[in-house]
């Protein structure tokens, strides 16, 4: 092997080299990218959570079965309205129940 297909092979090295990081580099930002779009996302999605304490907590405002089923497929359906319903004081509430139930008819 001479000088010359040592330096040919050096530059292949180099080249695959470079390439890896490009490659690694842009896996990278494609990651950070995917990241951001899974944040979006989740914050703009309803919190599973909150629509498992629901029909307890419409239960409790003495709300009968199938009106529980009602107003929670509502809000399954609505996610900004479930957001609304969490930042509600209790009292109004029931106001918003019945408004749902109204609109339901």
């Amino acid at each position: 092997m001479d000088s010359m297909d040592i330096l040919i092979l050096f530059l292949k090295a180099t080249a695959v080299d470079d390439m890896t990081k490009l490659i690694e580099k842009g896996l990278t930002s494609m990651s950070d990218e995917m990241h951001k779009l899974v944040m979006v996302v989740t914050s703009s999605s309803p919190n599973l959570e909150s629509l498992d304490s629901l029909p307890n907590e419409l239960k409790d405002m003495g709300l009968k079965t199938m009106q529980v089923v009602r107003v929670s497929m509502y809000f399954g359906n609505n996610p900004t309205q479930l957001r609304i319903w969490k930042g509600l004081d209790g009292s109004f509430k029931p106001e918003f129940v019945k408004a749902i139930l109204q609109e339901d008819k």
